[in-house]
């Protein structure tokens, strides 16, 4: 746990050192263009399947503040099954998050998000914590970095690994790292 603290004490002190230098740029907002040319739309999109099928869409909506940081909100919708187990276990996740991106460079971003999730209790409660309900929230702090690729102007795809700090049996991923990857289309 130790490791984990120190690891987010160094990204956060990159990120504050990121945005003060950026900060300091000298560009008004109305240089960067109306409302609209500030947002961003996209999202990702996933499937596994085997003994544990898993489908996720993520659609988010985002605000670019200027070149270096932008924020955003974003919607998950998952079907999840196990055949382990007889019969099938099969759920509906869903839920939504809140996000923040720091760009150091062009190519290259910091991405700390915030997410909720409503998970079935049959299946994800293992510790048997929420046993007069249906379903139980989940929460989850991510943070990490990524790398994205321009595909036209003010669009991107990217690829991004984030750890997870509130990784514990009843977390839907199955390991503290998430690997996630998706477009960023620029209107």
């Amino acid at each position: 746990m130790r490791n984990v603290s120190v690891l987010f004490a160094i990204f956060i002190l990159t990120f504050c050192i990121n945005y003060s230098v950026f900060g300091q740029d000298k560009k008004t907002p109305k240089e960067y263009g109306s409302f609209k040319e500030h947002l961003f739309t996209g999202g990702g999109i996933g499937l596994n399947i085997g003994t544990i099928t898993m489908i996720e869409v993520s659609p988010m909506l985002g605000y670019r503040f200027n070149d270096h940081l932008a924020a955003g909100l974003g919607f998950t919708y998952q079907y999840y099954r196990d055949n382990r187990y007889k019969p099938a276990l099969s759920t509906d996740i869903f839920g939504g998050r809140v996000f923040a991106r720091a760009y150091p460079i062009e190519k290259a971003f910091l991405h700390v998000e915030y997410e909720v999730l409503s998970l079935k209790t049959d299946v994800f409660d293992y510790l048997n914590m929420y046993p007069n309900t249906t379903r139980f929230t989940f929460t989850s702090l991510f943070a990490g970095g990524g790398y994205r690729e321009a595909i036209s102007e003010k669009s991107y795809a990217y690829i991004m690994l984030l750890y997870n700090f509130n990784d514990s049996m009843n977390s839907p991923y199955g390991n503290p790292f998430v690997l996630r990857m998706g477009v960023e289309l620029g209107f």
